[in-house]
C-alpha cells in the first residue's frame, strides 16, 4: 500500500524505539501503544489495532488476584520499558526485569515473579505456540485499551501522512480486519470501549 519494499530488521522490544531515534530504521510496527510519555517524543499513525491488558499468573497458584487492588507486595516479570512499569510500581509490585516474551511467560512459571501482563494478542499467540504452558488470565483490565500505532520521528509529517493514507486504504477495502482475523484470531481494529 506504500509502493516501497520493506527490509525487516529483527531487534529486541528495548532496542525498538532507539532504533528509529538513531536513524537504524524508519519505524517500528510491533505492537507500540502510542501513550502520552512516547507522543513527547514521537509522532504517531492513526492507531490499527486496539489491544487489552491482562493480568497472567501460573495456573493453580494462591497468588489470588483479581483487581489492580491485589498487585500491592506481589513481583511482576516485565521489561523496564512496558508502558505500565511505573503504574505497577505505583501500585507496589517489585519489577522483575526480562527482555522478551518467553523470559516473562518463564519466571511466572518458575515462580521468580507473580505475574506478568500480556495484552490479548500476545497471550493468544503464546499459548498457540506454547500449549503446554502452565499460564492462566487471573484478570482483566477492563479500561485499559491499547491504542497500536506506527511511530515515527518528530517532524517526519510526509512519512506520518503516508502510513495514514495506506492504513486508511487497508481499513476501508476490509484489508485490516481480514489481517486481524488472520494472525489475532479476532477483529481488533476498532475500539471497544468507542472512542
Amino acid at each position: 500500500y506504500l509502493g516501497v519494499e520493506a527490509e525487516f530488521i529483527m531487534a529486541e522490544w528495548d532496542a525498538l524505539l532507539v532504533g528509529i531515534d538513531a536513524g537504524r530504521w524508519d519505524t517500528v510496527i510491533a505492537d507500540v501503544t502510542a501513550t502520552d510519555e512516547r507522543r513527547e517524543k514521537y509522532d504517531f499513525s492513526d492507531p490499527y489495532l486496539y489491544t487489552g491488558r491482562q493480568v497472567v499468573v501460573k495456573k493453580g497458584n494462591e497468588v489470588n488476584m483479581h483487581t489492580l487492588d491485589d498487585i500491592k507486595g506481589k513481583k511482576v516479570a516485565t521489561n523496564t520499558t512496558n508502558s505500565w512499569a511505573s503504574k505497577l510500581e505505583d501500585l507496589g509490585a517489585t519489577i522483575v526485569p526480562i527482555d522478551n516474551t518467553d523470559q516473562c511467560a518463564s519466571a511466572v512459571i518458575n515462580g521468580s515473579a507473580d505475574f506478568c501482563m500480556f495484552n490479548n494478542i500476545v497471550m493468544s499467540e503464546y499459548l498457540k505456540n506454547h500449549p503446554e504452558a502452565e499460564l492462566e488470565v487471573a484478570f482483566v483490565i477492563e479500561t485499559d485499551v491499547n491504542e497500536v500505532s506506527i511511530p515515527v520521528r518528530k517532524g517526519e509529517t510526509r512519512l506520518l501522512e503516508q502510513y495514514n493514507a495506506a492504513l486508511a486504504q487497508l481499513r476501508e477495502s476490509g484489508k485490516l480486519k481480514e489481517l486481524s482475523e488472520k494472525w489475532f484470531y479476532d477483529d481488533l481494529t476498532n475500539n471497544p470501549l468507542g472512542n
